[in-house]
């Protein structure tokens, strides 16, 4: 997965940004450093596993791995406030 320290320290930048403009795209500006760096993270394996499923490939590249990495984390927090928080707040469980 990581071929050296640098890629690994690429990958936990990009998870960070994902995650910080996610957060600020869904309105969860009050995110630490901590919950934006696994939502980013999170939201960068969601996107692999739908691109793969979808047959889609988008390189290596910083740009794209953040774009793709953001896009998942937005789905990653939607999914979370459409069925966590809401069965949460009605007292429904699955």
């Amino acid at each position: 997965m990581f071929h050296d320290i640098g890629s690994l320290i690429i990958t936990l930048i990009i998870s960070v940004l994902a995650g910080f403009i996610a957060s600020a795209v869904m309105g969860q500006s009050r995110n630490s450093l901590l919950t934006n760096l696994l939502l980013g993270f999170g939201g960068a394996v969601v996107a692999n596993i739908i691109g793969g499923l979808l047959g889609i490939y988008w390189g290596g590249g910083f740009l794209s791995g953040l774009i793709f990495a953001t896009l998942g984390a937005i789905l990653v927090i939607w999914l979370w406030q459409t069925f966590i928080k809401t069965n949460a707040a009605s007292g429904r469980r699955f």
